[in-house]
C-alpha cells in the first residue's frame, strides 16, 4: 500500500561537496531534498545525469570523473523521489583551478625564488637533532632529498646526534586557502619522520601568539608526517604558538587507506577552504576537519626531516643516512574560495 504524500514539487535540494581536486575527480554527496511541505525525502530519492557521470550511490554521493569535469564547469543533475515520481534539476558547478606554485627540483641546485634553508638551530625531540643546510640538496634526478644524517656522537645524557634538512618558502610563497600536494618517497627508519607542513598567521610569534583557543588567526597545518613505527602517517592542526601553549586537534590513528610505505612515491595533500581542512593521500579523503575555527590567513610551506622519540627507536648507526625523496610540490587556487 502506497504511503498518502501531502507534497506536489521538490522546492530545495542541498549538498555538500566531498572532494573536488585539480587533477582528480568530483565527489558530491546531497543532504537534503525538501518537498513543497518542508518533508525531507532525501533517502527515498534517486540521482542520475544525461552526461557521463556516475550520478548516484546508497551514500547519494555524486562522482564526477576528471575527464568530464576538465572539459565542462558544471553538471546537471535530475532529482527523482521514487515512490511519487516527481522530479527536479540542480546545477553542480565545479571549482576551476589555477596551477600557482609549483617545483620539480630540476638541475642540481635548490630553486631560491621557492626556497630558503630553515635555520640551524637544535630540534631537541628526544634526540639531539640539528637542521642543516646540506641535508637538504637536489640530487640530479629531479628529486629533492630530505636527509637524516647519524653523527654516531651522543650527547653527556646518551642522546644521539643527529643532523637533518628543512627548507621552507617563507617570505618567499606564501599563500592563503587552496589544494596544496607533494609527491613523496617516505623514510623506511625509525627515529626520524619527513614531513610536508604550512605555518599561517600568527602561529611562529612565539610569545605573542594569542593562546585564544582558535585556529582562525594563526595555524600549524601538518599535511603528513611520516612514522614508519607505525606505518602510517599523522595529519593533524596545532594552533596557539610554540611557547608552551600550543594546542593540537589531536594525533591522526596513524592508519592510512594505502600501503605508503610500498618504496614508491605517493601524494599527499591538503583542500584548505574557507569552511574546513581536507586531508588526502593518492585521492582519497583520511580526514576532515574545522575544528577551533579555520585560519583565515596566508602560510609558507616546510619538506622537513625531524628525529625524535616520537618516531620510535634510534636506528641509524653511525655514518648512516636515511632519504625523503620529494619529486614536486604544488599549490593551486580555485577563485570560489574568495567569493
Amino acid at each position: 500500500m502506497q504511503k498518502n504524500y501531502n507534497f506536489t514539487a521538490i522546492e530545495k535540494i542541498e549538498f555538500r561537496c566531498v572532494r573536488d581536486i585539480p587533477t582528480g575527480l568530483a565527489e558530491y554527496q546531497v543532504t537534503s531534498v525538501i518537498m513543497n511541505d518542508g518533508t525531507d525525502v532525501c533517502n527515498e530519492t534517486e540521482f542520475f545525469s544525461k552526461m557521463d557521470v556516475i550520478p548516484w550511490r546508497s551514500d547519494n554521493k555524486i562522482i564526477i570523473p576528471y575527464i568530464y569535469k576538465r572539459d565542462h564547469d558544471s553538471v546537471t543533475i535530475i532529482a527523482r523521489h521514487k515512490p511519487t515520481q516527481i522530479s527536479a534539476e540542480f546545477t553542480i558547478t565545479f571549482d576551476k583551478w589555477d596551477l600557482v606554485f609549483e617545483d620539480h627540483f630540476d638541475g642540481t641546485e635548490l630553486n631560491k625564488n621557492n626556497w630558503e634553508y630553515c635555520p640551524n638551530f637544535l630540534r631537541a625531540k628526544g634526540y639531539a637533532n640539528y637542521w642543516k643546510d646540506d641535508m637538504s640538496f637536489v640530487d640530479g634526478n629531479s628529486h629533492l632529498v630530505s636527509r637524516a644524517y647519524a653523527t654516531g656522537k651522543i650527547t653527556e645524557d646518551g642522546k644521539p646526534i643527529c643532523y637533518s634538512g628543512a627548507i621552507w618558502s617563507k617570505n618567499l610563497a606564501e599563500f592563503k586557502y587552496g589544494y596544496y600536494e607533494v609527491s613523496a618517497k617516505l623514510h623506511h627508519k625509525t627515529g626520524i619522520w619527513g614531513a610536508f607542513w604550512l605555518v599561517t598567521g600568527d602561529m611562529g610569534d612565539g610569545e605573542n601568539c594569542p593562546d585564544d583557543n582558535s585556529a582562525v588567526g594563526g595555524a600549524e597545518i601538518d599535511i603528513f608526517e611520516s612514522l614508519y613505527n607505525y606505518n602510517g602517517v599523522n595529519s593533524t592542526v596545532h594552533r596557539d604558538g610554540w611557547a608552551g601553549k600550543t594546542k593540537s586537534l589531536g594525533y591522526y590513528d596513524y592508519i592510512t587507506p594505502i600501503d605508503v610505505y610500498d618504496n614508491e612515491f605517493h601524494k599527499f595533500a591538503l583542500r584548505w577552504s574557507p569552511d574546513e581542512y581536507v586531508f588526502l593521500i593518492d585521492g582519497q579523503v583520511t580526514r576532515r576537519t574545522n575544528v577551533f575555527g579555520v585560519c583565515n590567513v596566508p602560510g609558507y610551506i616546510n619538506l622537513t626531516t625531524e628525529c625524535g622519540t616520537w618516531a620510535g627507536d634510534w636506528e641509524l648507526k653511525e655514518g648512516e643516512c636515511s632519504d625523503m625523496l620529494i619529486d614536486y610540490v604544488r599549490v593551486y587556487q580555485t577563485p570560489s574560495d574568495n567569493k
